[in-house]
């Protein structure tokens, strides 16, 4: 059995150009339970859940910025959906059928934290055909569920440290 739990936040007072100033007040908490068989191939099943803040408008800043954190390898492989009035729930099932070879199934439903709110903030390499992102002009805001993903996940590592992976999304 293994586990994990994050809990991150950042507040204070920010002045804008216009000179009001704005409170900022954000978190974030995930937490991730998983079971591993190792002698079935490292066999592991997880559920991972993640929210964090976001704003209910006015002077009081309540999105959360996950500033340099990996985002990749914490909310999605498709990197279109980023953090900010995000909640998300990741479950999953990986295994190592050769050595230095892992195969993995991921699948997330991303929902909003706060609805009405533009953020999440698509990715701007993520565009429609028209060449907006879907969120621009706050398109479907009024909605919280964002979308979900599934990937088909296969990595294998060589001496050195050169790793080849493939992934279908």
């Amino acid at each position: 059995l293994d586990y994990r739990l994050t809990f991150a936040m950042h507040q204070g007072k920010a002045e804008t150009n216009a000179g009001t100033e704005v409170k900022n007040a954000a978190n974030m908490i995930d937490g991730e339970l998983g079971y591993k068989l190792p002698d079935m191939m490292n066999f592991r099943v997880y559920v991972l859940y993640h929210t964090d803040t976001g704003s209910k408008g006015g002077t009081k800043d309540e999105t959360y910025n996950g500033f340099f954190y990996n985002k990749h390898d914490n909310s999605s492989l498709m990197d279109i959906i980023d953090w900010g009035n995000l909640t998300y729930i990741n479950a999953g099932i990986t295994l190592s059928p050769m050595e230095n070879t892992n195969v993995g199934l991921h699948y997330w439903m991303f929902t909003r934290t706060e609805k009405g709110t533009g953020s999440p903030d698509v990715r701007s390499s993520f565009m429609t055909k028209d060449g907006t992102s879907p969120w621009a002009k706050g398109a479907n805001i009024d909605e919280d569920d964002i979308g979900s993903e599934m990937s088909l996940v296969a990595d294998h590592n060589y001496d050195g440290n050169f790793n080849i992976m493939a992934r279908v999304s």
